[in-house]
């Protein structure tokens, strides 16, 4: 029953605003509009040119707004790729830097990791890592294996490397990526 109440004064404030709507557009005085002059109705050919006038002038203004697009386009896209270039080159400059100091930090690690040999810590070259892994043929000895990827006298390498002097038939053992260690002053 509330609903239907509702819906009941809804109607009627509309019905009256309406109503009063009427009443002011019945009293509010006429107002008189001053009557255009009379223009004489145009030919045919006129009309076409009036129109032709009219398409040229809003076709130089938007080719004029192209060009303006155009240009200004071509402006902000060098301007951009300027920008990529330049922050890709920093991000690059400092990727290496970061590398650069990673491998230096990791080999000072590496390198003292191997140092507690008396016979590395002494050499002419510092570890700096793993070259290559060897599987170890029926027959070979450890002499053999550095002579053939390092070197003659470089056994001391491999054996700080591996943490053995002793090799047996198929053990796999690693081959030491050396730095020549730097001179000082």
């Amino acid at each position: 029953m509330g609903w239907f109440a509702f819906n009941y004064g809804q109607m009627t404030a509309q019905r009256d605003h309406l109503a009063m709507q009427l009443n002011q557009y019945h009293q509010a005085p006429a107002k008189k509009v001053p009557a255009k002059p009379a223009v004489a109705p145009l030919s045919q050919e006129q009309k076409l040119r009036q129109k032709a006038m009219e398409d040229s002038i809003r076709m130089a203004k938007t080719a004029e707004a192209v060009k303006l697009a155009e240009s200004s386009d071509e402006e902000s896209a060098s301007a951009e790729k300027a920008k990529q270039t330049e922050a890709k080159a920093k991000a690059e400059a400092k990727e290496k830097a970061k590398d650069k100091a990673e491998e230096k930090a990791t080999s000072k690690i590496a390198s003292s990791q191997y140092d507690k040999d008396a016979r590395v810590r002494t050499g002419a070259y510092r570890i700096v890592g793993v070259a290559q892994t060897v599987t170890v043929g029926a027959g070979q000895t450890l002499e053999q294996i550095s002579t053939r990827y390092l070197g003659s006298g470089m056994e001391c390498y491999v054996e700080a490397l591996n943490g053995t002097s002793t090799i047996k038939a198929g053990q796999k053992i690693k081959i030491p990526k050396l730095e020549l260690k730097k001179k000082k002053k």
